[in-house]
């Protein structure tokens, strides 16, 4: 049977990982989970509801762009994802890079980390520092038209001057010091995050 192709465009990027659940994904005109039993992604065919994960095959990356296959409803499909923006296509590049068959969730993972564009603007930058994983820490660093800032807890808000990475540390430059947070992470998340952000701080 003729697979039905489905074409869809980008119109910004989310990536998220919380080891707590097991959970990482990417939003890129799709959503894609990542399952770490069987070491492969998954679409979500209900993002924005209970999720609905379904299996894909035929996975491959491009420059600006990712195809798969799945079912739907009994419907076989090919999607096109297309993505113009800088931050979509780090994530292209990255995925393409990297052998994901050896990913698994550390159980000593200590963050929650959530990273948000729409269309080509870095919009928030989340974290949450996880003890017996339980939440102790929290940082959200916004990124708006007329200043960017931070808070963090317990909701200390300070206007942000820029950030980088020094190793697995977010350093962000606030008025008159620095605020340095400590990624703990699996490398290969690390690295995933280091990369689709560099796509803003390039362009500062």
């Amino acid at each position: 049977m003729e697979k039905k192709t489905k074409e869809v465009k980008s119109k910004g990027l989310v990536v998220s990982y919380d080891n707590r659940i097991n959970e990482l994904f990417f939003t890129s005109g799709e959503k894609l989970c990542f399952n770490n039993d069987h070491k492969t992604f998954e679409i979500d065919q209900d993002p924005y509801g209970e999720s609905d994960l379904q299996p894909i095959t035929e996975l491959s990356f491009d420059t600006s762009s990712f195809e798969f296959d799945t079912v739907t409803d009994g419907v076989d499909y090919h999607y096109k994802i297309t993505g113009k923006y800088p931050a979509d296509q780090a994530l292209y590049a990255f995925l393409k890079e990297n052998d994901f068959n050896t990913l698994s969730f550390p159980n000593n993972d200590q963050d929650v980390v959530l990273v948000e564009f729409e269309k080509q603007q870095l919009v928030r930058i989340k974290l949450i520092k996880l003890e017996n994983e339980t939440s102790s820490d929290f940082l959200t660093i916004y990124f708006e038209p007329k200043e960017n800032f931070l808070i963090k807890y317990p909701q200390q808000r300070r206007a942000l001057n820029g950030f980088s990475f020094r190793g697995n540390q977010l350093v962000c430059q606030i008025p008159g010091e620095e605020l340095i947070w400590e990624l703990t992470v699996h490398p290969t998340v690390l690295a995933l995050v280091q990369r689709i952000l560099a796509t803003y701080t390039s362009g500062q």
